[in-house]
């Protein structure tokens, strides 16, 4: 495939990425808020309010034995000063990006536990290690492969070839996909964070996840590559 023939594809799987209500709308509201430096619990409050599934898990997530405290809380103001405004973040992007996917049969399911399986575990490791921030690790555990479920959601056909390839023929993921696509999901998941709102680090996180060199030049994508 020529570089202009895999830039044009490319280009189709991005605009298909623009067409689709990935995040909904309390969701993107709640990521331009927390990109404003005068933030604050009562404007969260508000857009999270307007959204009464999402208020009460995070009420529920509040409560739970991991954030517990002595109190049980019933205020969404209080739920959010105990969870902190980066934990509300994650929480409404996790809750929202079950959205991203047009249907949800095995392969979907699979990628769905990776995502969140790796979420929760660099969160964990992070909590441990303290070499970078907890909830940044949670979140970048989450996105870090979101470009294989567009790439899925898209095209199912194409992508069911590239995990043959991976798990058949034992080809890396990265390979396999630059002889189906000629282009990684790496591309395709830094363009959608990027154009979803996420800050210019995440966008980073993903493009770079597999390039060693280009990851040890910058200690916040290391640490984070590493956890």
């Amino acid at each position: 495939m020529t570089q202009a023939s895999s830039n044009a594809q490319l280009e189709e799987v991005l605009l298909k990425v623009v067409d689709l209500p990935v995040l909904p709308a309390t969701a993107q509201r709640v990521l331009a808020l927390m990109a404003d430096t005068d933030v604050s619990i009562e404007k969260v409050k508000r857009i999270i309010s307007s959204d009464p599934a999402l208020a009460a898990k995070i009420l529920k997530i509040a409560n739970s034995a991991f954030y517990g405290g002595c109190r049980n809380i019933q205020n969404l103001a209080q739920a959010i000063l105990r969870l902190g405004l980066n934990s509300v973040r994650n929480i409404v992007v996790a809750a929202s990006l079950r959205n991203v996917y047009k249907r949800f049969g095995l392969a979907e399911k699979l990628l769905w536990e990776t995502l969140i399986g790796s979420a929760i575990a660099s969160s964990i490791i992070a909590r441990h290690t303290r070499i970078v921030d907890q909830e940044d690790a949670f979140i970048g555990g989450l996105l870090h492969d979101i470009g294989k479920v567009i790439l899925n959601n898209e095209y199912p056909d194409k992508f069911a070839k590239v995990m043959e390839k991976v798990y058949n023929e034992s080809a890396g993921f990265s390979q396999a996909e630059k002889e189906v696509f000629d282009f990684t999901h790496r591309e395709v998941g830094a363009l959608a964070v990027k154009k979803w709102g996420f800050p210019e680090n995440i966008e980073h996180l993903i493009r770079h996840f597999d390039d060693f060199e280009f990851v040890s030049k910058e200690r916040w994508l290391y640490n984070h590559v590493t956890i």
